[in-house]
């Protein structure tokens, strides 16, 4: 298993709270699990449309800025409680913004609602991304949050 989905399997169990401490050392990563983990981050749909990148997220997902700005809008039709853009996923060193026009993501964190319908909606939404991503999605259900990356 590549550590790219060592590392995404391990941010849908911290979110899920289902995660074993021996399980993040042998990534390398060093932080507890914490079922009440909150991404510190923008807005995800005030970055994207404030973003002067073309391809501003996922652009191997949404190709273009406009199209990631429509699945955000997606999810809050859903009943995402709010989604952002994790601080650790944005690339927006000097060579990226100048390059591209504006700063780059490859991830988003959406917080689900307590709605037990709302929440169906927006978590089938995310797990057609995970599957699209080619992870077989837990039951990412009860998870307060959920950590959308694209390779």
């Amino acid at each position: 298993m590549s550590r790219h989905w060592m590392f995404f399997a391990a941010a849908v169990l911290i979110f899920s709270g289902c995660v074993d401490q021996r399980f993040l050392d042998a990534i390398g990563e060093t932080q507890q699990a914490d079922e009440h983990v909150v991404m510190d981050g923008p807005e995800a749909l005030a970055w994207l449309k404030s973003n002067g990148n073309e391809a501003a997220l996922a652009s191997n997902r949404f190709l273009e800025t406009e199209n990631a700005v429509k699945y955000v809008e997606a999810l809050y039709a859903a009943g995402a409680a709010k989604v952002v853009v994790p601080n650790d996923t944005i690339r927006d060193d000097e060579e990226t913004v100048m390059g591209e026009g504006g700063p780059y993501a490859d991830a988003l964190v959406v917080t689900l609602p307590s709605d037990p319908e709302l929440r169906k909606s927006v978590v089938d939404l995310c797990r057609a991304e995970l599957r699209r991503e080619g992870f077989d999605s837990p039951d990412v259900a009860a998870a307060p949050q959920i950590y959308l990356w694209w390779d």
